[in-house]
């Protein structure tokens, strides 16, 4: 059997659990409307469980902008029918049309991207051989996904509906963008990584990976928590202004996620699986007991445990690297602290502006007067060490060849490595399942 249908099937699966769980979550969030949108939840799930293959077969073929405009398309056609169907005086079902539509364009787009036909079992193909490689991983992505939502779902149970209201919106406005942004990039970063021979050369191309990423992700945050008193009313709307503190905790502690994100790249290509997986179980069954006992003292303490968990999977991934893999982390912690100092400066500066230009001057006004403050003082703490121009400069051209190039993943650098030919290379065996599958 192929692991597009398994994969499937695993979607429809639980798509079919989450339905039969729908009086669970009404009696949860005392909303008897959730009835009436968690079988479209379900039907959401079942078709992302079908793109999950081929959006693997993107990445293994190097397509990050295939992957990417795929993505924008579902977003953007999910969005527009939710509008048509908002307007033709749909309600709340609109969300329903919202949560169906993105998979379903994602799915077309993406088979229609690979030119992949489904054939006729092959009996010993290999498949099943891949799925128990990969079983670990499939536990620690239902771990993740768990980790992921528990914050909303213990401030739903403990709080009720206006703190997680609060809550959405101001994850929306700081962590959910970046990790809508950086997380799929795992499907692209670890076969790319699996190309350079040997672990040196694999942690100095993740090295330059994290500053020329983190560097504009943390840069944007810094900006984004600093002018928080302008940008939430001006984006969401005055009544919105207890949202505030959430976004700037959220924003600080999302920093961290971009860094953790390169360690667990690292921990995929240089570690065992069971390491890795070991890990991901600590850490995810932490952040989830941290997250339901914060619940009980309010929305920012839930904010914090969350922001905090965020710094922690960082630090402790590098340790993990060092003590399993006896590699070096010092440069991923000296590329990361300068990164991160640079962020005070940016955070305080906008903080400032913005507080002094509140009341004085429009709103839109004050807030780009602030964001740039914010971004000009990072630029220039960022300047102000060797290895910081170092990285701007890296930047600065992978931007100027993004604009060229229809495939931003060829360039990250002037002195990489260019990318290998588009055969298929695997990595060792104990990772197979993650990047090889097909």
């Amino acid at each position: 059997m192929s692991l597009f249908l398994i994969n499937g099937m695993i979607g429809i699966a639980v798509g079919i659990v989450f339905v039969l769980a729908t009086p669970l979550f009404v009696a949860l969030y005392s909303e008897p409307r959730l009835a009436g949108l968690t079988p479209f939840v379900g039907m959401a799930l079942s078709f992302s469980g079908f793109q999950t293959q081929l959006q693997v077969m993107l990445a293994r073929t190097g397509r990050a902008g295939t992957i990417m405009w795929t993505d924008i398309a579902g977003q953007v056609a999910a969005l527009a029918t939710a509008v048509v169907l908002a307007l033709a005086g749909a309600g709340y079902l609109a969300l329903a049309g919202q949560l169906v539509m993105q998979p379903i364009v994602m799915l077309v787009a993406r088979w229609r991207a690979t030119g992949w036909r489904l054939r006729w079992f092959v009996r010993r193909a290999g498949t099943f051989a891949l799925v128990r490689e990969g079983k670990d991983f499939g536990l620690a992505g239902l771990i993740s996904f768990a980790a992921s939502n528990t914050d909303a779902v213990a401030i739903g149970a403990a709080l009720g509906s206006v703190p997680l209201g609060l809550y959405n919106r101001a994850t929306q406005m700081s962590a959910a963008p970046v990790a809508v942004a950086v997380g799929p990039l795992t499907q692209v970063v670890v076969p790319a990584v699996n190309r350079h021979p040997g672990g040196p050369a694999k942690i100095e191309y993740l090295r330059r990976l994290q500053q020329v990423l983190c560097l504009p992700v943390i840069a944007l945050l810094a900006a984004v928590a600093g002018t928080a008193n302008i940008l939430v009313p001006v984006a969401l709307g005055p009544e919105w202004v207890d949202a505030v503190p959430i976004v700037q905790i959220l924003a600080l502690g999302a920093m961290f996620f971009c860094l953790t994100m390169v360690s667990y790249w690292a921990m995929l290509t240089l570690l065992t699986s069971n390491q890795t997986r070991n890990y991901i179980f600590a850490t995810k069954g932490a952040i989830i007991a941290s997250i339901v006992v914060a619940a009980q003292f309010g929305v920012i303490a839930v904010a914090a445990t969350f922001a905090v968990w965020q710094a922690i999977p960082w630090v402790l991934g590098l340790l993990w690297l060092r003590h399993y893999g006896r590699y070096p982390i010092g440069q991923f912690m000296s590329g990361a602290s300068h990164i991160l100092l640079a962020a005070i400066p940016g955070v305080v500066g906008g903080a400032v502006i913005s507080g002094l230009l509140i009341g004085v001057a429009p709103a839109p006004l004050s807030l780009g007067v602030a964001l740039f403050v914010s971004v000009t003082l990072f630029a220039a703490m960022i300047g102000a060490f060797p290895a910081g121009r170092r990285d701007l400069t890296a930047l600065i051209a992978v931007i100027q060849r993004t604009a060229r190039r229809s495939e931003p993943t060829r360039s990250l650098n002037s002195e990489w490595p260019r990318r290998a030919s588009r055969q298929r290379t695997c990595p060792p065996p104990e990772h197979r399942a993650t990047s090889c599958a097909m």
